[in-house]
């Protein structure tokens, strides 16, 4: 993909012609979630069945489990809203997206050149 085929992002402090995938507070909030989303699936399979209680040890026993699981589901569920409020405007489908959607056939047989511009999301 060259330079001339991508669509300016709309941030400031980016190098024309560039397109930032993610920035550092969206990295951050990414792993937020990861790490949240983990200690709520390891803590809710342990509480779902007893064959799985086991599992509540690594995260501090049965109690500890049965006292953070809800308040990490909680900050799981405002990252996410969090990363949904950030990429909203990115993710409305334009004109753009619509022309690239009709060309996906050079996509797949790799025809770069045949490409329309791109955005950040598409």
């Amino acid at each position: 993909m060259s330079v001339s085929q991508t669509i300016p992002s709309d941030q400031a402090a980016v190098p024309r012609g560039n397109i930032v995938r993610y920035t550092f507070i969206e990295r951050v909030n990414h792993w937020i979630s990861a790490v949240t989303y983990t200690y709520c699936l390891i803590t809710g399979l342990a509480f779902w069945s007893p064959y799985l209680f086991w599992m509540a040890t690594i995260v501090g026993g049965g109690p500890t489990a049965r006292f953070w699981h809800p308040w990490f589901g909680l900050m799981f569920m405002v990252s996410v809203w969090f990363l949904y409020q950030t990429w909203q405007a990115d993710m409305r489908i334009t004109d753009a997206d619509l022309a690239w959607k009709q060309s996906i056939d050079h996509y797949i047989r790799n025809e770069d050149e045949m490409l329309p511009p791109i955005g950040r999301f598409n």
